[in-house]
């Protein structure tokens, strides 16, 4: 890992943070916008875990509505259901990132199943690309100095 992607992520954890403080809307997960703004590169990597998410996110919504689970059991069981949704789509969309392939949809899941679709995803996109290019301006700014 590079020294722009840790910034990027730490930029990521920072605007994610500072956007929850504001609003008490989640970016489905402390690390999720900052590891979808290192993977920017990869778009369909992108769309697959958030789309992984949503389905992921409709099967936990049933689970937790049966079962009544919270908290960390509802986290662990997202990522259990990613963990397993990733194994059956692993020879379609064989990403190399164990990350974006399979921790951020679970993450992403877990909130949306919380706060719904919309508050999730605009958050997570919205702050991955803050993430991104305040990281950007900060490099160039340093290098016009």
């Amino acid at each position: 890992m590079s020294y722009m992607e840790l910034f990027v992520l730490g930029a990521g954890i920072f605007w994610g943070m500072l956007y929850y403080q504001k609003t008490g809307w989640s970016c489905g997960g402390i690390i999720t916008p900052g590891l979808i703004a290192v993977n920017i590169a990869y778009p369909g990597a992108i769309i697959f875990s958030l789309l992984s998410a949503v389905l992921i996110s409709i099967v936990l919504e049933i689970i937790v509505r049966l079962y009544s689970l919270y908290g960390r059991q509802r986290i662990a069981l997202a990522m259990l259901l990613a963990l397993l949704f990733r194994g059956g789509t692993l020879r379609l969309f064989p990403f190399t990132s164990l990350w974006i392939g399979w921790v951020i949809p679970a993450l992403i899941a877990s909130d949306i199943q919380k706060q719904g679709l919309f508050k999730t995803l605009s958050g997570t996109l919205s702050i991955s690309m803050v993430s991104l290019m305040s990281v950007e301006l900060l490099r160039d700014f340093i290098m016009v100095f």
